[in-house]
């Protein structure tokens, strides 16, 4: 009797062992299918990004198909064929999916997006082009004040945002307040390419940003030709160090003709190496000097 205790205590551990085995492989393999969905996911949408990016919206709408495929509600999908199917002047599909969109999640504010970007579509052309010209000429105040006589409130609609705070942080005086409305615009735009770009590139002016410029140009250059211009002139502004060489290598793989920023990488490099072997001889050098 005390052995078929025994025997039962024992196959009662190793059925709890099992259980519990199968629970965390389970777990494991949920977790891994999700991350794996996720970056799917991710790849279908930079896949559609970068066919939009190239005015191939008929492609790029299909990667997005394919999102849905896998999740039919996504909101970001369903938002972007919105948006691309109004754009391209399809105003009955354009509805379809912000109906979809709005079944989904009635409170996204990426219905108010789709409104803005329709009236982008209204937004006077003579005003358009006075603005731009302003800007062109160095009257930035001016240019920001006929802007804002096109905007819904303060907020610049989808399509005029990366142009209109690219022309804010172009003034001195205004760059600290134009990054800082364009950070807050991307973080709640995350599904607008054209002004990360922006925020990207505006980045790059400045010595104490460029690498963080430069980190988020890196991901949209292969997509964008924005971006791909912006980081070009950033890597060719940029005092590299050796821990750099990421951002000139990544270049490289993707650009193997443009031998400019590399030699610049190169030649930059070795001077600054140069610089630190001369500097301890210069200090031993003062120091004798100081004895004598």
């Amino acid at each position: 009797m005390k052995r078929a205790i025994k025997m039962n205590s024992r196959a009662t551990r190793r059925l709890s062992t099992f259980c519990l085995s199968g629970a965390l492989t389970l777990g494991a393999f949920g977790d891994a299918l999700a991350a794996s969905n996720d970056a799917a996911l991710q790849a279908l949408f930079a896949q559609a990004n970068y066919w939009h990016e190239k005015s191939h919206d008929e492609l790029a709408m299909e990667s997005l198909q394919k999102v849905l495929l896998v999740d039919a509600n996504n909101t970001q999908a369903l938002y972007l064929m919105a948006l691309w199917a109004q754009q391209g002047g399809d105003l009955q599909a354009a509805a379809q999916w912000r109906a979809r969109l709005a079944k989904t999640s009635p409170n996204s504010a990426s219905l108010q997006e789709l409104d803005n970007a329709k009236k982008m579509t209204q937004v006077p052309q003579g005003q358009l082009s006075l603005a731009r010209q302003q800007a062109r000429s160095g009257n930035v105040p001016a240019a920001l004040a006929t802007w804002r006589s096109m905007f819904n409130g303060n907020v610049p609609p989808s399509g005029l945002a990366a142009e209109y705070y690219m022309t804010m942080a172009s003034d001195k005086a205004l760059y600290a307040q134009a990054i800082g409305e364009l950070r807050q615009y991307v973080a709640q735009h995350p599904q607008e390419n054209a002004p990360r770009v922006a925020l990207g590139k505006a980045l790059t002016w400045r010595e104490d940003t460029r690498r963080e410029g430069i980190a988020m140009l890196e991901p949209m250059a292969s997509g964008s030709k924005d971006a791909d211009s912006g980081l070009r002139q950033a890597l060719l502004w940029l005092g590299p160090q050796s821990g750099d060489q990421q951002f000139y290598d990544t270049w490289m793989q993707r650009h193997p003709q443009d031998t400019e920023v590399q030699n610049y990488y190169r030649q930059r490099l070795s001077a600054r190496r140069a610089g630190r072997v001369c500097q301890p001889q210069q200090r031993q050098y003062h120091r004798r000097e100081a004895a004598v």
